[in-house]
């Protein structure tokens, strides 16, 4: 954390400033198809640097999944591709870094198992705890607790004549 103020921090509409255009994510991208950005990654990927990176990452216990959505998006801002050809690249993207950490032998996350309670629920079930619901609400019994007195003051508002 920075204990003194950010001096070096973009300013408040610096991003409106330049020419439409000049940055690589409004240009078009260098590969449309989706079969030319697999490529892309694959060639990437099979690099040795980005092994030995991944597997110093994938060791620190960052699921593959995250990982692998930070490369396709810096990907887009580079103006490599589209976003949605991005998307489209991620199992290839995803099964490339499970092949290299595999092979390295480590303990990893790969952010796709359910370790979650927390499954989306059924529109049968919600509707049924809404109804349980609603009726609970129903059927208890208001608050003995008196509604104080308010004095409303009634002199009018900011376009109000005066008098």
């Amino acid at each position: 954390m920075v204990d003194g103020p950010r001096f070096d921090a973009p300013i408040p509409g610096m991003s409106l400033t330049t020419e439409v255009g000049n940055r690589p994510w409004q240009q078009p991208p260098r590969f449309v198809d989706t079969k030319d950005v697999a490529e892309y990654y694959v060639e990437k990927l099979a690099e040795d640097n980005f092994a030995d990176m991944l597997v110093d990452v994938a060791e620190s216990g960052i699921p593959l999944t995250a990982i692998a959505n930070t490369i396709q998006m810096n990907s887009v801002m580079q103006g490599i591709h589209s976003v949605d050809s991005g998307i489209l690249a991620l199992p290839v993207i995803m099964e490339m870094m499970l092949i290299t950490v595999e092979a390295a032998g480590i303990e990893y996350n790969s952010g796709m198992d359910d370790t979650t309670s927390d499954k989306p629920m059924s529109t049968e079930l919600l509707l049924s705890k809404l109804k349980d619901f609603s009726t609970e609400q129903m059927n208890k019994e208001p608050d003995d607790m008196p509604i104080p007195d308010i004095e409303i003051d009634t002199g009018g508002g900011l376009m109000s004549r005066r008098q």
